[in-house]
């Protein structure tokens, strides 16, 4: 009956529930008979995800799925998770334009994804302001005249 308990994670306990222990009960004591099963206890509270490979014989051990099967769903889930946009007229993922995707959108992906284009879009905009102020030293480096070819005789 406890483990029943401690593997149900929707189980509200009050303060009068003589069942939960406390963080510093729950915790293995040396020498003592309870501290595998206390382990146990919480080694399957943390045990949250179903499906997973935890040995306990989940209702998903039990199918088995074809390679194809599962290249398809990989598939599937790479479009999912990457820059994509469901088409509702093709019924298919389509990738987003690279220039014609704003920032701002970026941010579905979380926003260290927005703040990076955010970042690349500033810098190319000192880039170029820092083009455009040293554009005429070197225009007018180029067509300066002081100095006049000497050949390989040196500089004097």
């Amino acid at each position: 009956p406890e483990e029943n308990d401690a593997e149900d994670p929707k189980r509200e306990t009050s303060a009068e529930d003589p069942k939960k222990e406390s963080p510093q009960e729950s915790r293995p004591k040396k020498n003592s008979k309870s501290a595998k099963t206390s382990v146990n206890l919480i080694m399957t509270e943390r045990r949250k995800h179903p499906g997973g490979n935890d040995g306990e014989g989940d209702s998903d051990d039990a199918t088995a799925v074809s390679k194809a099967e599962m290249l398809r769903r990989a598939r599937v889930h790479m479009k999912a998770t990457a820059c994509t946009k469901w088409d509702d007229k093709e019924h298919r993922y389509r990738y987003l334009s690279v220039f014609k995707t704003s920032r701002h959108q970026m941010g579905v992906y979380g926003i260290g994804v927005q703040l990076y284009f955010q970042f690349l879009c500033q810098m190319g905009c000192i880039f170029l302001f820092l083009c455009l102020i040293s554009l005429p030293l070197l225009l007018t480096n180029l067509a300066g005249d002081i100095v006049e070819e000497s050949g390989s005789e040196g500089t004097q």
